[in-house]
């Protein structure tokens, strides 16, 4: 049978039509698959912008302001607002670059710790911070840049990240890492954790007994007013300890000359050194042993001090009321044979915990010795280590952590 010529030409109407929606089809996935792509960049931007806002506020609210006496309610208020105000300004800078949601006052959530009876100022700080960058409406500046939005079917990009920084002050020790070593000062402070001697740690600072005349202003300049945060005045003594005698301590046996102390004092403790010790923690409480320098090597002391005035650093405590006896261990047989018997090594000190605080101001004492003003700080720092929980608040020194 033969067919009609008519009957052979193409439905062109029918061709064109599926080739529309083929192409509509085709659209909609492109789009669909690029505005998935692009809110999947946008959560990760704003999950970096609340991680970073999160850090920044945390190292905004530890500050030297929650070691002043009389410390009060309106204070720490008004230093958790300025820790909103830095976080604000952070996630400001991340909406320079994307639309991200914009980050609230409210978005910054904190979860206070215990209130620690003796240490009444940690009260004021939180053992966690939460910060949230979220939309809870349609966001017209995210909808503006999506690809055909409601046509393949995103009305408006649903944006909930939260980032938690955790605040850890139980300091079991320090481990340095690479170019990052531990800012600790092998310069020993006298402290009697039963506060029965004077010119002793507990005594003049915990217990405030101190001076208060000397303060540190926003621009890092020294200046003689009172602060409300008590000064420690110490001698660096190189003969024997006691109250009011700060000691050259060195951590470990490599450490114990004066060119390496002087070493520490210029650098930290780094991995290097902590390798050289034989240990992968700096732990406290532990043993240190007694260094004297020369004359020579105390001028360079001076020299090397001088440029940490103001500056936070980790300075041990060690126990002003007992010292381990002079041991005749850690000699070689050289040794005893030039001295014709046993060398007795330099006197060990019992290291009882680190504290942070400032050299404010530093000057000659006689011939021998240097005269220090110490004053409290508060730090933080990724070298400390906690790895027990029930270990005693330390108010000093702090570990700023994402958490993951």
């Amino acid at each position: 049978m033969r067919r009609n010529p008519s009957e052979l030409q193409p439905r062109e109407g029918s061709v064109t039509l599926w080739t529309v929606l083929t192409l509509v089809v085709c659209v909609g996935c492109v789009s669909l698959a690029a505005n998935a792509g692009y809110l999947s960049l946008l959560r990760a931007e704003s999950r970096r912008c609340a991680q970073a806002a999160a850090v920044t506020a945390a190292r905004q609210l530890l500050n030297d302001d929650m070691l002043r006496s009389n410390y009060r309610s309106f204070e720490a208020e008004g230093r958790r607002l300025n820790c909103a105000s830095e976080a604000g300004a952070i996630a400001g800078e991340f909406r320079r670059r994307y639309p991200i949601p914009p980050l609230k006052h409210n978005d910054i959530r904190f979860h206070v710790r215990d209130a620690d009876p003796a240490l009444p100022m940690l009260s004021y700080v939180p053992s966690a911070l939460d910060v949230v960058i979220s939309n809870t409406s349609a966001d017209e500046s995210i909808r503006g840049n999506l690809l055909l939005g409601g046509f393949a079917g995103f009305s408006h990009g649903r944006i909930a990240e939260t980032a938690r920084v955790i605040l850890n002050n139980r300091v079991t020790g320090f481990r340095a890492a690479p170019r990052t070593p531990i800012p600790m000062v092998p310069l020993a402070i006298p402290d009697d954790p039963d506060a029965r001697l004077s010119a002793c740690w507990t005594t003049t600072i915990e217990r405030r007994q101190g001076t208060d005349r000397l303060s540190r202003n926003s621009s890092g300049d020294i200046t003689a007013t009172g602060d409300r945060i008590p000064e420690i005045i110490l001698t660096i003594d190189f003969d024997a300890p006691g109250p009011g005698r700060m000691c050259a301590v060195a951590p470990a046996d490599p450490f114990t000359s004066a060119g390496a102390l002087m070493k520490l004092i210029r650098t930290g403790i780094t991995e290097a050194d902590q390798a050289a010790m034989g240990t992968e923690m700096v732990r406290f409480p532990a043993d240190g042993t007694m260094v004297k320098p020369s004359t020579a090597d105390r001028t360079q002391l001076m020299s090397h001090l001088t440029k940490l005035i103001g500056e936070p650093r980790i300075f041990p405590l060690y126990d002003a009321g007992t010292r381990t006896d002079k041991a005749t261990s850690g000699h070689t047989g050289t040794d005893r044979a030039k001295s014709g018997g046993d060398v007795p090594s330099a006197p060990k000190l019992k290291l009882l915990r680190p504290v942070a605080a400032r050299i404010m101001s530093l000057q000659a004492a006689g011939d021998d010795n240097v005269q220090l003003v110490l004053q409290p700080c508060v730090m933080s720092t990724p070298t400390m280590v906690s790895e027990i929980t029930d270990n005693v608040s330390n108010p000093y020194i702090w570990n700023i952590r994402v958490a993951d």
